[in-house]
């Protein structure tokens, strides 16, 4: 049989609550008995049930934050981004938001926003902030050499 998380979770509850209702009524007819030894097991054991009831509850709340996170994630996959050229480059775009590094993209599969992009040697680039990789929107001229010529004797 295959049970939803939910669903064992809420099974595994219903079964720490009835265990807690046979201990709890063994824990009060056991206050008749003259054996302080029995008294004290049971004591203890009712003990031990509620502190795994208090563990059950803090874990069932674990796992529905977990559900809610992993859901999120998937959802992130979900949503491809689409590749849009941008002068000399391309650059990941998510609808209007972007542009995205590629990098960062391609290796990691994370969706890093790239700065506005700056004036550089004649060229303008975006630098990502989490690879430092460049990206060339227009290219810095070409460099002609030095402007002054070596004489010859």
């Amino acid at each position: 049989m295959v049970m939803s998380g939910l669903t064992v979770a809420a099974a595994a509850m219903q079964i720490l609550n009835n265990a807690l209702g046979a201990i709890k009524a063994a824990k009060e007819r056991s206050k008749g008995s003259k054996d302080s030894d029995l008294k004290e097991q049971i004591s203890t054991l009712y003990d031990s049930l509620l502190n795994l009831k208090e563990a059950m509850l803090r874990l069932t709340d674990e796992n529905s934050e977990l559900r809610i996170a992993i859901e999120r994630l998937h959802n992130a996959q979900k949503e491809n981004p689409e590749l849009r050229q941008v002068g000399a480059v391309s650059y990941y775009y998510l609808g209007d938001k972007g542009p995205f590094c590629q990098t960062c993209y391609v290796s990691m599969g994370k969706l890093v926003a790239l700065p506005s992009p700056q004036e550089w040697s004649g060229g303008l680039r975006r630098t990502c902030s989490l690879c430092s990789r460049s990206f060339w929107e227009r290219p810095m001229p070409p460099d002609d050499g030095p402007a002054f010529a070596i004489m010859s004797r």
